[in-house]
């Protein structure tokens, strides 16, 4: 799970990422690539080709989430529909290794958030040489620009329909991809869908609700760099995976183990990151790249 979003904060651009898994995995820090746009960096993890979050000289930058829908939570009952959790899957899985290698093409070759988000969708709605066809899994992602952000689900059956008790019992659709671009100061989303009806309930994960109120709340009070620092080293909820800051009280709960803030220059992008820790236990770092 993870909680991502955008501040507009005068004419700086910030994107921000939490990302929070369940096992320990290596986190390595941010490298310098050469794309079609120009320099960009890649923030990458160990056992996983691309990237999990990236920026380029342009302003355009990218983070994203694992969308967690009902029906997710159906599979896991021997339900028939196939779904597997993207961001926060670690084994290994070719198709999301081509999902990671499409994150990473849409920030390498794109100058503007539009432009990247549609790389995205393609890739979403037909797959690469390797994987022809629909992605299998619900995804979540968001790119910003210097005077745009684009928000985006991805679900591989459309919507759902649901009999008189709440049950999903079929789709309303085929692969489909919805956007919005959000016009306030700010926008963060955590895990749960906005555009789409297949979103878990509350009962089902507290979690991706929980932190999505916290975070809109910080934001709305303070829509800027400090307000971004302060969100990812929440704790309002306490030491536990239902915090911002996440930690886990038992195995098999998330916790945070990378953050990343990316602010829009003049001429380039400054990356703020923690890696193979959180904000509250480990110092940010920090590396700019220039036109």
């Amino acid at each position: 799970m993870c909680t991502i979003g955008t501040v507009f904060d005068a004419s700086v651009v910030r994107s921000f990422k939490q990302c929070d898994l369940t096992d320990p995995t290596t986190f390595y820090p941010p490298e310098e690539r050469q794309g079609k746009a120009g320099t960009y960096l890649a923030l990458t993890r160990l056992g996983r080709p691309g990237l999990w979050a990236g920026g380029n000289t342009s302003g355009v930058t990218f983070t994203a989430a694992d969308n967690y829908t009902r029906e997710l939570t159906a599979r896991e009952s021997n339900s028939p529909f196939r779904l597997v959790r993207t961001n926060t899957y670690q084994g290994s899985n070719s198709s999301v290794d081509s999902l990671f290698l499409a994150y990473e093409k849409a920030v390498a070759d794109y100058d503007n958030a539009q432009d990247a988000a549609n790389s995205l969708a393609d890739f979403y709605l037909n797959g690469d040489a390797e994987h022809p066809g629909p992605f299998e899994s619900a995804d979540i992602a968001m790119f910003s620009d210097t005077s745009q952000a684009v928000y985006m689900e991805y679900s591989p059956i459309g919507n759902f329909k649901f009999n008189g008790l709440g049950d999903v019992v079929g789709q309303t659709g085929k692969p489909e991809v919805l956007t919005l671009s959000p016009k306030a100061d700010y926008f963060a989303n955590t895990n749960n869908c906005r555009l789409f009806n297949t979103s878990v309930t509350y009962p089902m994960n507290q979690s991706t609700f929980l932190r999505l109120e916290r975070a809109e709340r910080l934001l709305l009070l303070q829509p800027n760099h400090d307000g971004v620092h302060k969100l990812l080293r929440d704790q309002y909820f306490g030491e536990t995976e239902l915090s911002i800051c996440r930690v886990a009280v038992k195995p098999g709960e998330f916790y945070t183990q990378a953050s990343v803030i990316f602010s829009t220059q003049e001429n380039g992008l400054m990356c703020e990151y923690v890696i193979n820790g959180n904000p509250r236990t480990k110092p940010w770092q920090t590396m700019t790249i220039t036109k």
